[in-house]
């Protein structure tokens, strides 16, 4: 089973658990109802997962205010994520945050991010900040490849570039931005 289904497996197991456990010990006066989410077959609050290799280290951590799941499309929408992948496994070390991101299990590796989307690569000794905004954003975790549709600002240093439909290949440090103007400063 791919490192994506052992997640998406897990999310599951504690939603079940969360969900079973919160209807049976609460009445009435918790938030977590049923009828918040009618459609979503399971759901968490206020979670974190992480993944980890065969070795048991860490390869990414995905938090949020709320994860639903819906088995009749096999998704999951998550509430205010915030996605790191960990350093230790990739070429960059980077995050994502968003207001929303939208999960296909079907699509294994790719999470599709929208509302107020902030990329961030923190710096390294050999490169400097780098943070992309945009009002949605496709990743492809394994591959490291990042593509927005509308407008997107780039910012490393004093250098800022905004544009259009930008397609980024992290690992071979590539970024291509449709339309581009900006102030690039060495």
């Amino acid at each position: 089973m791919s490192r994506t289904g052992l997640l998406l497996l897990l999310l599951l197991v504690i939603g079940a658990f969360i969900t079973t456990w919160m209807r049976s010990t609460t009445l009435g006066d918790s938030k977590l109802t049923s009828k918040q989410t009618p459609a979503a077959d399971f759901f968490m609050e206020n979670f974190q997962t992480q993944e980890y290799d065969d070795t048991g280290t860490i390869t990414f951590t995905l938090t949020g205010s709320r994860l639903e799941y819906f088995t009749a499309d096999d998704k999951s929408i998550i509430n205010n994520p915030a996605f790191v992948i960990h350093p230790n496994t990739a070429a960059n070390h980077w995050q994502v945050s968003a207001e929303r991101a939208l999960y296909h299990a079907k699509e294994l590796n790719e999470l599709y991010f929208e509302g107020n989307v902030i990329f961030i690569r923190p710096d390294t000794k050999d490169l400097e900040v780098l943070s992309l905004q945009a009002d949605y954003m496709q990743v492809k975790l394994y591959e490291e490849l990042i593509t927005t549709t509308g407008e997107t600002t780039i910012r490393s240093g004093k250098s800022w570039f905004t544009g259009h439909d930008m397609q980024a290949d992290l690992k071979r440090g590539k970024l291509q931005l449709v339309q581009a103007k900006g102030n690039y400063v060495p």
